[in-house]
């Protein structure tokens, strides 16, 4: 198990637990396995590749026409985000915030399942679990809850890190996944499937209004 305070844990510290390890076998061979589990955190969410299926869902269905051309116009900003959180502090970042992997101890919250640990920056998880949100939930609840979890978030959040750089990197890896995952051909057929088409069109609205916060 593995005790976080707030979502981040400081890469530096880490480390020099991960040297101060010692003879403690368990904590050793704890470390080992993290190390083989960390990489580069990289923008596999390249929702540019569902652009020519958001293409046809427009000549489908007139309430998609003219989306395309919007959220094209994200693409040179999220590359100016990408950019910026790459020259933020750097932290181990959990990735996988299903609720079966989160629990609450005497000790506090805890968090197991380390098999999607990366390297990233301070705000991608963040970021990752409102996405997260935003995918399983209709646009009232979403909003809802992130409004809890931002004001827990900032709160917990070590003193440490600059908030505004936080926010901006947890902004990034929101819109980067959300994008993607409303934006892909799976979804688009789930949605259709279930009759919820106006949902889906919903949340693009919303990711739009974003673009000026960026």
């Amino acid at each position: 198990f593995v005790q976080i305070a707030g979502l981040a844990i400081d890469a530096a510290e880490a480390h020099g637990a991960r040297e101060g390890a010692g003879g403690d076998a368990c904590g050793l061979v704890a470390h080992q396995l993290v190390a083989r589990q960390l990489q580069k955190l990289r923008p596999r969410f390249n929702f540019s590749w569902f652009f020519k299926h958001l293409r046809q869902l427009a000549l489908e269905d007139p309430r998609f026409e003219s989306l395309e051309t919007q959220l094209r116009l994200f693409t040179p900003q999220l590359r100016q985000m990408a950019r910026s959180a790459n020259a933020s502090a750097k932290c181990f970042c959990h990735m996988d915030y299903l609720r079966k992997n989160l629990f609450v101890s005497a000790q506090g919250l805890q968090l197991i399942d380390w098999s999607e640990v990366k390297v990233g920056r301070v705000g991608f998880d963040g970021g990752a679990y409102l996405s997260a949100l935003f995918r399983r939930n209709d646009m009232k609840r979403y909003l809802q809850v992130r409004d809890d979890f931002m004001a827990a978030y900032t709160q917990a959040l070590d003193p440490r890190f600059e908030v505004t750089q936080v926010l901006h990197n947890l902004r990034y890896v929101f819109l980067l996944n959300a994008l993607w995952h409303c934006m892909r051909p799976e979804t688009i057929a789930e949605y259709r499937d279930n009759e919820r088409m106006p949902l889906l069109r919903e949340k693009l609205d919303y990711l739009l209004t974003l673009k000026a916060l960026t």
